[in-house]
């Protein structure tokens, strides 16, 4: 085998020596120019560029810049600035600021090995510095934003082998400076191209790199939602969709004093409307500082509640007129923008003109009298969750607004529409009445939008702000939307399976396996110093990086996400769709999924253009589409088993990250149902012990779902089996999970040990963010002196909204905490009562002594006394503390475990009847509003009263006696006349035992 000859680098080029001796600003400018154009489409040239030290010298020439020093960065913030104030002329020295900027841009674009020395040099400081600097040009700014959105679309992973995109751009560009900066750009209300170009391009960068809770926080702290607000509002005036309100609100008394700008020719709506979706996303908080806006609530105004004129009534005089009796304030029902859409069956509301004749099945009257506000006031937890509609005059005229987007715009607009559309609906801002609209016109353009013959009818994608062409940017965008538009939605899914959605999707997940396209390879070249020059300099600012995933392998990654998400979504409750995806042969698609990926194999894999498994997001939605297909037992026991799932998920959950294990083992939890065909072979695999370990772990999801999951394993699994769980949770674990009460605890230490929890400043309100209790105040915006006033009091109501949220915070947090620990405990005497019943043979006997002995019987017996006790409230804050009821969900399974003891061998039912106070406490149970507390009941009375055989017939008279004396049989004759019919006929049984049981002329009647 030859050796590898230690090449000699060449002398550097006279270019270089040029750049590094240029004397003048002159000289420089005149070398930078010649850089530039000798660089442009040789990614040779740039190797050799960064080996002699070309990134730390572009930084040198940002970091040298002169620049302003004096404060006033919010002035422009609002855009309010006229454009001749600004510095339109370069100076020579902005110029070579522009030049070297360009040139990094053009190191960035030759992917993610050239992106490793800019992030090494930390090139991305300055670049920012000179953005948020207060005279920075704007071309200089517009190269900037540029080169920016050139390194988030290369970035390349955080270490060598990984998936996860690297965080240092984040971490810079989500600084309060540089946030203030980005907000002041998109607020700019310039008409030209560069600012045009400039406001597009800041919303593109946000939209990339946006995806920490904390940086959504910060970008609404600095104002970057109130100015996409702002935006927004310019295109409703630029359509001419302004509400007829709006008119007169622009004459002063309107939140904003006057409206907005109609928005330039050259404008495009689609950037703001994806960062909005962005922050907005899973958000009520900052949904609704959206909407209460004072710019959108000036072009789209709530209505007034009005008095029909008929029901004004003139004085026989005719001098005045006076109220009738039926003359209550309505609302207007239909929002004039509502007018622009189609008419669909079941989707109009009833309008003013036709209140007389209200659809059938409801009534008119009805909706108005109800109080809009009474009901989102009322919920002191955030009841209006991702499925929750409003009421019909709380909408927002943003959402038919939106609508008439996805209809008549085409490409990146209408998907972007579609997306803000979809997460106000998800968070509940849309009424009920919607789902008809969206079941006609949304779906069928979302399904349509991924047909294989679709495509764009023109790239209105920004210069520079996406390495993806339009298509293949709604091809990503369209699946995962679609997936939260039809989630937990019948009609709409039954609407995406009509539209055939699941073929569409089907077609796209095997098209997402094909091979990556071929990369251009640099021209061939004879001088020896062309190379990476990694073996001649040990400074990372003149290497190359690792070849990380490119944009293209992102792109194909984040497009199985989503269809996988979609198919997910469509697929949860009914056979038939679940039916049609294995029709369309993608079960082994969907298994490979589950394949994490691996980075180290494709360095030695056959064909590099193949993706060595999938990324965390996809692991996830493949596990979500796994577990909608074992819901149904025929495809658990035919194309699931064939396709291998067994083996992956046990990989998955071993995983790292803690959110995939969580959802792999609720993927088990189905694997390890009785019918199942895999629950022996788990079983053999030792799986007990790992979710024996992660029941001990830290999160609390994770324990849930592990316990779950073992609680279906040993349900008629050996006794052998049973015993083994037993163990590998701990006696002593059980008994402390099922004997404690987390309601009665007000010092209850958190003991998830999840980071996100444990912070008590941290914490979910009660909308469902995580919010900082000790968050600063907004940054004071300077603004007109109109509409200082009214801004003022919007944000006066928002810091009260805020204030409020946070105020329940700390309540939410610990109510959440409880009835987590519910939720785990319920699953542990679930589990308890999984092993010590047995439906085919009395091998449980075994195991319930064994129980009962490791326990101790008396102390477990007091243990499911304890839960059936109402607990006693210890709030001092509460004037009534009078003791409650347990959890419904406690006391079911604390009464199935008394069911399978009751209907154990004659020792174990004797400890049962011996232990008076645990019967007494059944008693009170038997008028229990829930109905499984009552069956439950009177199942417990027919096992005890039950003979076995002739030996035990004493034995169930002295039970009888007893129940007879604590009041089961004048509970039981109250029974008789139960609503349900299960308890009703269980109750006869349980009488005629007793009555058989019982002396005749017995019984307390």
């Amino acid at each position: 085998m030859p050796r590898r000859r230690n090449l000699v680098p060449l002398a550097p080029p006279p270019l270089w020596e040029e750049l590094q001796n240029a004397g003048t600003v002159q000289d420089q400018l005149k070398t930078l120019r010649k850089l530039k154009n000798e660089i442009v489409g040789s990614e040779q040239l740039k190797k050799l560029w960064i080996n002699l030290g070309i990134v730390p010298a572009m930084r040198h020439i940002l970091q040298t810049r002169r620049r302003d020093t004096g404060k006033g960065i919010s002035k422009d913030l609002n855009g309010d600035t006229p454009e001749v104030e600004k510095r339109c002329f370069l100076s020579e020295e902005d110029m070579c600021c522009v030049l070297g900027t360009n040139i990094l841009g053009s190191l960035a674009q030759s992917g993610t090995q050239f992106i490793f020395p800019l992030l090494v040099a930390n090139v991305q400081a300055p670049l920012l510095t000179t953005l948020s600097s207060n005279d920075c040009p704007p071309q200089l700014a517009l190269a900037v934003l540029r080169t920016l959105n050139t390194i988030a679309d290369y970035l390349p992973p955080e270490g060598t082998f990984y998936w996860p995109r690297d965080q240092r751009l984040a971490q810079i560009l989500y600084t309060k400076e540089s946030a203030q900066a980005i907000a002041r750009i998109i607020g700019s209300g310039s008409i030209s191209n560069i600012a045009q170009q400039s406001s597009s391009l800041a919303a593109c960068l946000m939209s990339k790199t946006l995806i920490n809770e904390q940086h959504k926080d910060l970008v609404v702290e600095v104002g970057v939602l109130d100015s996409l607000a702002t935006k927004l509002a310019s295109f409703v005036v630029s359509q001419g969709c302004v509400l007829p309100t709006s008119e007169a609100l622009s004459n002063g008394s309107g939140l904003q004093g006057r409206l907005p700008l109609p928005a330039p020719a050259n404008a495009r709506a689609y950037p703001f409307l994806q960062l909005t979706a962005v922050i907005v996303e899973g958000s009520k908080t900052r949904a609704e500082h959206l909407l209460c806006s004072p710019t959108l609530q000036t072009v789209f105004p709530r209505s007034q509640p009005e008095i029909p004129s008929s029901e004004i009534k003139r004085t026989p005089w005719g001098s005045s007129t006076y109220l009738s009796g039926y003359a209550i304030p309505r609302h207007q029902d239909q929002n004039p923008i509502d007018t622009l859409l189609p008419n669909i069956p079941g989707s109009q509301l009833p309008s003013s003109h036709n209140s007389n004749f209200p659809p059938l099945g409801s009534s008119g009257l009805q909706i108005a009298s109800q109080p809009s506000l009474f009901q989102a006031g009322s919920t002191s937890t955030g009841d209006l969750g991702p499925s929750s509609e409003i009421d019909d005059t709380d909408e927002n005229a943003l959402i038919p607004w939106l609508i008439l987007l996805v209809r008549e715009e085409t490409d990146l607009p209408r998907i972007m529409a579609a997306k803000l559309l979809v997460s106000l609906f998800r968070l509940g801002y849309a009424h009920r009445k919607r789902t008809s609209q969206f079941r006609m016109t949304i779906v069928p353009l979302l399904v349509c939008m991924l047909e294989k013959g679709f495509e764009p009818i023109g790239d209105g994608a920004i210069p520079g702000s996406d390495v993806l062409s339009s298509k293949l940017r709604i091809k990503e965008e369209t699946p995962a939307i679609l997936a939260a538009l039809i989630m937990d939605k019948k009609e709409l899914q039954r609407a995406a399976f009509d539209a055939h959605a699941i073929k569409r999707l089907s077609q796209l997940l095997k098209e997402s396996y094909d091979p990556l396209p071929h990369h251009a390879v640099g021209m061939w070249t004879p001088e020896r110093t062309m190379g990476s020059g990694a073996e001649h300099t040990n400074e990372p600012e003149r290497m190359l990086g690792h070849a990380g995933p490119t944009p293209m392998a992102r792109h194909l990654m984040k497009l199985r996400e989503g269809l996988l998400q979609a198919l997910a979504a469509i697929a949860p409750f009914e056979d038939e769709y679940r039916k049609a995806i294995c029709d369309q042969g993608i079960v082994p698609y969907i298994i490979d999924s589950l394949k994490p990926y691996c980075a180290v194999a494709s360095m030695s894999h056959v064909d590099s253009r193949i993706i060595p498994g999938n990324a965390s997001g996809t692991l996830l939605a493949a596990c979500g589409a796994t577990r909608a297909l074992t819901r149904s037992v025929s495809i658990l026991r035919t194309s699931l088993i064939d396709a291998g799932v067994t083996e992956p998920l046990l990989q998955l959950i071993g995983d790292q990250n803690v959110d995939v294990q969580i959802a792999a083992t609720a993927v088990v939890c189905n694997l390890a149902l009785d019918f199942s065909p895999m629950k022996e072979l788990i079983i053999k695999r030792g799986i007990t012990k790992v979710l024996s370990q992660h029941a001990h772990g830290g999160n609390v999801g994770l324990r849930i779902e592990s316990v779950w999951a073992l609680k279906h394993l040993v349900y008629n699994a050996s006794n052998e089996i049973k015993q083994q769980v037993f163990h590998e949770l701990d006696p002593t674990w059980i008994k402390q999970v099922i004997s404690s009460d987390p309601f009665n605890n007000p010092n209850r230490a958190d003991l998830s040990g999840d980071p996100s929890r444990n912070n008590l400043f941290s914490v979910a309100n009660a909308r469902g963010d995580h919010v900082n209790l000790l968050n600063s105040e907004p940054i004071p915006i300077d603004m007109s002196p109109e509409t200082k006033a009214h801004l003022d009091q919007f944000h006066r109501n928002v810091a009260a909204r805020k204030a409020e949220y946070d105020a329940k915070s700390a309540v939410a947090y610990t109510n959440q905490h409880r009835q987590d620990d519910v939720l785990v405990q319920e699953q542990v005497i679930d589990l308890i009562r999984n092993m010590i019943c047995d439906s085919t043979s009395g091998k449980a006997t075994e195991v319930t002594k064994h129980i009962l002995d490791t326990l101790g019987a008396n102390d477990f017996l007091g243990i499911m006394a304890d839960r059936l006790r109402p607990r006693a409230s210890h709030n001092p804050h509460r004037k009534d503390n009078r003791p409650h009821p347990s959890k419904d969900e406690v006391l079911i399974a604390v009464l199935y475990v008394l069911i399978h003891l009751a209907a154990g061998e004659g020792r174990v039912r004797r400890l049962l009847a011996k232990h008076r106070e645990i019967l007494a406490l059944i008693v009170p149970l038997m008028d229990h509003k829930n109905q499984l507390v009552r069956l439950n009941s009177c199942w417990i009375v027919i096992n005890l009263t039950y003979p076995d055989n002739d030996a035990d017939a004493s034995d169930c008279r002295q039970r009888a006696k007893l129940l007879d004396e604590l009041g089961f049989t004048r509970k039981l004759h109250a029974l008789q006349d139960d609503p349900v019919l299960d308890v009703k006929e269980r109750t006869k049984t349980a009488l005629s035992l007793m009555h058989q049981s019982l002396p005749k002329g017995g019984g307390h009647e």
